[in-house]
């Protein structure tokens, strides 16, 4: 097993101490076939001397060393110890540092070893003559007395050592170019098996049998075996493999490698079985060991746990899953484009609005959107805000572009268009519907005092109609005074219908004989050139509605179409009982001079119930469609200065919409309008619908009543009223005055006349103190602020009744009477 911790370029004091002996005796035999000369004996036995010159070339210089002095001292028998080992180190270790510094900085550095060989030879040969023969001869001269300088030339001359030296230095060279190239091999191999354990992927080396050779610390990791257990035994045994899908066992790819000599990788789905049961999804490959003669001689399997890469992907999947559901359920375009505007994604509403703006689709260059270039879309717009925004066939949509990169010049762009249509319009009715709030709560907040003064006007007007000595002209202009009055109240109660704050006095109600009963009306006072039809089928048409409302909406359509038909023309009035709004035909189907097509119900939450469908159309001009949108608007007006108000269709969808009802127009410019209106209808007969009765005046029979009111003025006009009514009348300023006044006359009011708003006390206070004290006398509550929910709720706890102001001399005597005197 190889060393996996051990450095190749070192050998081991044990691999060194044996190229030691090993080149010490190819010195000692070299030494038998050489010539002795005497005494060479006592110095290293046979010339040792070359055994260890060619170990200097080794790492660890300290074992040399210590082997060289272990030579100096061997066969000490003609000279003292110490002398020898003295003469021993003079020329052994000089030769020793000469022959490392010529291997560290030149010899080493040679790549072919032939050269490698001959430079050691030479060296070889070199440091014997210039060390051995001098340090020989010199010391054999010194023993004898003779001169040693003149020894040591006859010794180069006469050259004893030269055949055993170009012997030993052949046998020394040779030792030492076989041990760097055994070097040179365990240090490529240690390269090639440091590169195996260091790689990422499982590695298994097998022979030709499909035995394992080799593992990396990856592949023991996968398969579960050590490879000191795996080495010899079949691949099949630690490379197990089975089909992720149907379980069954995968082929093994060695043997493909073996037989066709081919790169194998292994089927999608594969999964490792390691050695403890764990299953791990893989993906390898098997490539065949040729040698240098191109013959197999092996197989390597390289392989990869995908676990962790298979999670990767399902979590960029899932991702991409999840970013792709986002996109298709965001309720707005979503476009990739990169940098020369090529539509790279689009969500389906993206889709559909590149349809419509730009008639391209995905994989095509974007190049405008509607009249705007791309390139205006790709910078922030100059007006206030981060949208564009592009007109297309009537609708309107908002876009922005940002960069996907944050370079200068980014590839990628994201387009957000959101169609912003509905949204407009819904913003527009929002807004004129803020706008009739807050004209109906001003409305609101002055009819109390408005209605004060009106119906102090109205009352006094009344009682000076009753004097008899007044002349015509007097009776002309106090009717006019009276219908002016009455005009100026009607105007609040028009801007209270549109803003629905108006108050209704409904009952049951047949809308035919109404309406026919206002046709007749509208006969006499629309001209003559209208034509005017009422289409029905036979049906009935009840409905719970306001008498003075339906006839006032009907008189507002009439006169909006009159104007439209300045030339004449028909003015057609049609009912009809539905069941689903949605699937009904055109409204305008039942009056034959016209068919337009009526234009989408906006209200979305119609029931599918019965209704009372009322249409009235005209032949008129037409309205613009820059005007349609505008036309409920309180104020809003095409009519010149002084020729209308501009609060009839206003009042006419206020009064619709607090009918719980529905309206709808169509029409075209040219042809004529179309206004439909839907309100809910009722299951009653013609016999079960009350009929109105004629107001007259009911004077009273000299009962006291308790006037309640905080404004002097009307509470003297009430309390005149009442009196020529034959009514006697106590007055209070508020409710504790009017409490007291009960205290003191509890036996002779009848009736408390209470108006709404006070001071210190109102009508609502003074209505449940009359509880409390347990006073059974009914209570009646005047009120010139719309309070509707409040006095119903009232009455469903004993409130005898309520009027509006200003309140006219014959409700008031109906009203009293009722109370008083239910026969009447």
């Amino acid at each position: 097993m190889v060393m996996k911790d051990k450095n190749p370029y070192v050998d081991s004091w044990q691999r060194e101490l044996l190229y030691f002996v090993v080149l010490a005796v190819l010195g000692v035999a070299a030494s038998y076939f050489s010539i002795n000369i005497p005494y060479t004996e006592a110095l290293i036995e046979g010339r040792w001397i070359f055994g260890y010159i060619g170990f200097v070339f080794l790492s660890h210089g300290w074992v040399a060393f210590l082997l060289a002095c272990v030579l100096s001292i061997a066969r000490p028998y003609q000279l003292p110890l110490l002398m020898i080992f003295i003469g021993n180190m003079l020329y052994a270790f000089p030769t020793l540092l000469l022959m490392r510094v010529l291997n560290k900085y030149w010899l080493s550095r040679l790549r072919s070893l032939v050269w490698y060989g001959v430079a050691w030879l030479l060296v070889i040969l070199l440091c014997y003559q210039l060390f051995t023969t001098p340090v020989v001869w010199g010391f054999l001269a010194y023993l004898n007395g003779r001169a040693i300088w003149s020894s040591v030339l006859e010794g180069w001359r006469i050259q004893p050592f030269f055949f055993e030296s170009v012997l030993v230095s052949i046998i020394t060279a040779l030792v030492i170019v076989v041990i760097r190239s055994n070097r040179a091999l365990r240090v490529s191999r240690q390269e090639l098996v440091t590169t195996l354990y260091s790689i990422g992927d499982g590695v298994i080396a097998t022979d030709t049998n499909g035995l394992i050779l080799r593992m990396n610390p990856v592949a023991e990791t996968l398969t579960g075996w050590r490879e000191a257990a795996a080495i010899g035994k079949p691949l099949t045994v630690v490379f197990s493999i089975i089909n992720e899908e149907t379980g069954e066992v995968v082929a093994n790819p060695v043997n493909r490698v073996l037989k066709e000599g081919v790169i194998v990788g292994l089927a999608n789905h594969t999964l490792l079985v390691a050695r403890d049961g764990t299953e791990r999804p893989i993906v390898d490959s098997a490539a065949p060991i040729r040698g240098e003669d191109g013959v197999i001689s092996g197989v390597v399997l390289i392989f990869r746990d995908q676990t962790r890469e298979r999670a990767t992907q399902k979590a960029l999947m899932d991702s991409y899953r999840q970013m792709t559901q986002i996109l298709t359920t965001v309720p707005a375009g979503v476009l990739l484009l990169d940098a020369g505007g090529r539509i790279l994604q689009a969500n389906p509403i993206g889709e559909e609005d590149l349809e419509l703006l730009a008639g391209v689709g995905v994989g095509e260059i974007l190049a405008y959107l509607g009249s705007s270039p791309l390139s205006s879309i790709l910078t922030p717009p100059t007006t206030e805000g981060l949208w564009h925004e592009i007109n297309v066939e009537g609708r309107t949509f908002e876009v922005i572009a940002r960069p996907v990169e944050s370079d200068p010049q980014p590839e990628h762009w994201v387009l957000v268009i959101n169609d912003v249509t509905r949204e407009r319009e819904v913003r527009m009715q929002l807004q004129q519907q803020e706008r009739l709030a807050a004209v109906g709560q001003l409305a609101a907040g002055i009819a109390h005092d408005f209605n004060n003064i009106m119906a102090v006007i109205v009352l006094y007007a009344r009682m000076i109609e009753r004097s008899e000595d007044l002349s015509s002209r007097d009776r002309e202009r106090l009717a006019v005074i009276t219908q002016q009055a009455w005009h100026a109240s009607k105007m609040i109660v028009q801007i209270l219908d549109f803003s629905r704050r108006g108050v209704l006095e409904r009952q049951l109600l047949d809308l035919l004989p109404l309406l026919k009963e206002q046709l007749k009306l509208l006969e006499r006072t629309l001209p003559e050139h209208i034509k005017i039809e009422l289409v029905y089928t036979p049906d009935t048409y009840t409905v719970n509605a306001d008498p003075t409302r339906i006839r006032q909406m009907l008189t507002n359509l009439a006169i909006n179409a009159r104007d439209a038909m300045p030339e004449g023309g028909t003015l057609c009035f049609a009912l009809a009982r539905v069941k689903n709004i949605l699937d009904d035909l055109p409204a305008n189907s039942l009056c034959t001079h016209l068919f337009l097509e009526p234009s989408p119900q906006s209200e979305l939450d119609m029931q599918a119930k019965e209704w009372i469908q009322l249409v009235v159309s005209d032949s008129g001009t037409g309205i613009a469609p820059d005007v349609l949108p505008h036309i409920f608007e309180p104020f809003f007006t095409t009519k010149a200065s002084g020729a209308g108000s501009g609060l009839g269709l206003s009042q006419v969808y206020g009064i619709v919409k607090h009918h719980e009802g529905y309206i709808d127009v169509a029409t075209e410019v040219g042809t004529g309008t179309v206004f439909t209106i839907y309100l809910p209808a009722l299951q009653l007969s013609p016999e079960e619908v009350s009929v109105m009765s004629i107001q007259n005046l009911f004077p009273g029979q000299g009962e006291t009543i308790l006037l309640v009111e905080d404004e002097a003025v009307l509470r003297h006009a009430l309390a005149e009223s009442l009196t020529a009514l034959n009514y006697r009348v106590l007055e209070a300023i508020h409710g504790r005055e009017a409490l007291t006044l009960l205290e003191q006359y509890s036996e002779e009011i009848v009736l408390v006349l209470s108006d709404m708003v006070m001071p210190e006390m109102g009508g609502q206070a003074l209505f449940y103190a009359l509880q409390q004290r347990g006073l059974a006398m009914p209570m009646v509550i005047m009120s010139g602020h719309p309070m509707e929910n409040e006095l119903e709720q009232l009455q469903s706890q004993g409130l005898a009744g309520w009027m509006l102001k200003p309140l006219s001399m014959e409700q008031l005597s109906q009203l009293l009477a009722r109370l008083l005197r239910p026969t009447v």
